[in-house]
């Protein structure tokens, strides 16, 4: 199954009576059920496999030094029970293009430090603006308007406080 094992759940049940602030930083190769410290914590980090410098941007990001700027490269559903059997090899409702469900994180969910907006002027361009307090890294996804969804393409750029850029496709 994709649930987090017993004694973290217990634990994350244990912290949330605490009422203090927490992050859940979440270390592994795939989807989890997130659920439950989604619900509970003030904000959920992935991870995956960091590698040897990966304690250093973690300790960057978790301090403000740095603001996140990946984008999921999987769906992260709810539970088990909405995905198919794991004999059936067919794509019907899996992975991010096929998937009818609603997940709890979405292939290409991300979040910074920054407050960005995108306005799509037309299927090729679009305008970011970062109108929070801190500079960034963004990650655009390009999507065919169609279903099933598609990505044809991303850009990561550096986007400061305030200003606004163009990004074409």
């Amino acid at each position: 199954d994709i649930e987090l094992p017993a004694p973290q759940r217990k634990l994350l049940e244990a912290l949330a009576p605490l009422g203090k602030p927490t992050v859940f930083v979440h270390v592994s190769g795939s989807c989890m059920n997130l659920t439950q410290a989604d619900a509970q914590c003030n904000a959920v980090l992935q991870c995956f496999y960091p590698g040897a410098q990966g304690g250093q941007a973690l300790a960057d990001i978790l301090f403000g030094d740095v603001s996140p700027s990946g984008r999921l490269p999987v769906t992260f559903y709810r539970s088990d029970k909405d995905l198919p059997p794991f004999e059936d090899y067919s794509m019907d409702n899996q992975t991010y293009r096929f998937f009818k469900g609603d997940p709890l994180y979405r292939f290409g969910h991300g979040l910074t430090y920054g407050q960005v907006a995108e306005n799509w002027l037309d299927d090729h361009t679009v305008e970011l603006k970062n109108q929070g307090g801190m500079d960034t890294q963004y990650t655009v996804l390009h999507f065919e308007n169609q279903s099933p969804r598609n990505l044809i393409g991303f850009r990561k750029v550096w986007l400061p406080v305030g200003e606004i850029i163009l990004v074409h496709f």
